[in-house]
């Protein structure tokens, strides 16, 4: 009846009922029942009924029977619990503190490294991909992340003051970027110190200090610095050297500091080569170039003529590097990419219905080329981490040997020849580039004389 009706709850299995009895054969060979309470003993009827048994429990012991009877409730829940650990929960690995913090530390720097926004650990997805990767491991909140930032943060600090502590001199980079937009701008500063054994050189990031001002003037760029020395406890006194990108309001930071000044080499270099190639012919030549890369750039369907064009001429599928104005570079690899490949760029402006370049053209845009390589090279010297302020000396001497052996081959009969790529007021400067009439041929070939650097 309760089974009918739906009350359970009341209803008790044959497993609890025989959880308090006991069954045996007695002398006669009949199957008998014994209460396991007050061992009472009942008979089995043939049907295999257990009626008897259960009047006597509920007659005589109801306490005895609720508790099984809770007991039965508390196991049928906890099986059907979803918050229950499983198998394989339970077997699963557990993550020590240390390792998690490891975890951790790890996580945060390939978020830096790859410039990642810090809402990616809310993200499900990556959620998902990490517990696949290690389910013991979970992932820091968004503060978290900052708060483990922060710390490494401090961490590196403690390290760079260690460092300095036993410098004597130290020597600084600054240089100052600001966004297109001038939305942002920033000041990095870079910290250069020898080991007390003058072995090695520690070349480290000190500070990117992000200017919010109007005006960046020396005052407030020096108070910056400032700021970053005192919080890794670096004596103003102990500040030697400042090596900048050239900028008047720079060589005043340092003549605030008492510092020696010392224009960074690469910079030089920049000034030297941007104001040689913004001449004539190289200024116009150069720029016809970065009008066709542009439209490369710009263009899916330019772009894939293009890499049609190398295919069918069996050259290097490789893109016009893109020139950037204050990187001048950029202008060497543009240069290079397009005259490697010359054969396929023709068909290129034929195809978007532009002039081909001339022979005499060809051969001055390679002249250029082969002027800007021991720039390009010395510049990449230069910029070696372990590069010293004597390098000066010998980038120098290589320079200007390189360049005059361009200018010594210069004569009235190239001058003739090329003469009317310049304009008169240009002519001083055509010597800065060595021009090459002896060939004759329809051909884009390189000239083994250019000034080259092993």
């Amino acid at each position: 009846l309760d089974i009918a009706t739906g009350n359970t709850d009341c209803v008790i299995p044959v497993a609890e009922i025989e959880h308090l009895s006991g069954k045996f054969v007695d002398d006669t060979g009949s199957d008998v029942a014994e209460c396991r309470i007050c061992s009472k003993i009942y008979k089995i009827p043939r049907c295999r009924s257990t009626s008897n048994l259960l009047r006597h429990l509920k007659e005589n012991h109801p306490e005895e029977l609720r508790n099984a009877n809770a007991t039965r409730t508390r196991r049928e829940k906890n099986n059907n619990d979803p918050k229950q650990a499983t198998l394989e929960e339970t077997l699963k690995r557990k993550m020590t503190k240390a390792q998690k913090e490891s975890l951790d530390k790890k996580l945060a720097t390939a978020v830096a490294h790859g410039s990642l926004p810090l809402s990616i650990v809310a993200s499900p997805s990556f959620s998902d991909f990490v517990t696949a990767l290690n389910p013991s491991y979970r992932t820091p909140s968004t503060k978290g992340l900052k708060d483990v930032m922060r710390a490494q943060v401090q961490e590196v600090d403690d390290e760079h003051r260690a460092l300095f502590a036993t410098a004597t001199d130290v020597a600084i980079t600054i240089d100052c970027w600001k966004s297109k937009n001038g939305n942002c701008s920033l000041l990095s500063v870079t910290g250069h110190v020898f080991s007390s054994d003058f072995n090695r050189r520690h070349n480290v990031v000190l500070d990117c200090i992000t200017l919010k001002e109007k005006s960046q003037t020396a005052n407030i760029i020096a108070s910056k610095i400032r700021q970053s020395l005192s919080r890794l406890s670096i004596s103003e006194t102990r500040l030697k050297y400042v090596a900048p990108d050239g900028a008047t309001v720079i060589e005043n930071v340092s003549r605030d500091f008492g510092a020696k000044y010392i224009h960074c080499c690469a910079h030089v270099i920049n000034l030297i080569v941007s104001k040689s190639i913004a001449t004539t012919p190289a200024n116009g030549l150069i720029q016809r170039i970065k009008q066709v890369v542009a439209k490369i750039n710009k263009s899916s369907k330019t772009k894939f003529e293009y890499r049609e064009y190398l295919q069918e001429m069996d050259l290097p599928k490789k893109m016009p590097c893109t020139e950037c104005p204050t990187r001048w570079g950029s202008t060497f690899l543009m240069l290079s990419d397009v005259l490697n490949a010359m054969s396929a760029f023709d068909h290129l402006m034929d195809y978007l219905k532009l002039s081909r370049f001339e022979i005499e053209e060809v051969r001055v845009l390679k002249k250029i080329r082969n002027f800007l390589e021991p720039y390009y090279t010395m510049t990449n010297q230069v910029c070696f981490k372990d590069s010293t302020a004597s390098m000066y000396i010998g980038v120098a001497q290589i320079l200007i040997s390189a360049t005059e052996s361009s200018s010594s081959s210069w004569s009235d009969e190239k001058w003739l020849r090329y003469g009317r790529y310049y304009d008169s007021d240009s002519s001083s400067e055509s010597s800065d580039t060595d021009y090459d009439s002896t060939d004759e041929e329809n051909s884009y070939e390189e000239n083994s004389d250019a000034p080259t650097l092993d």
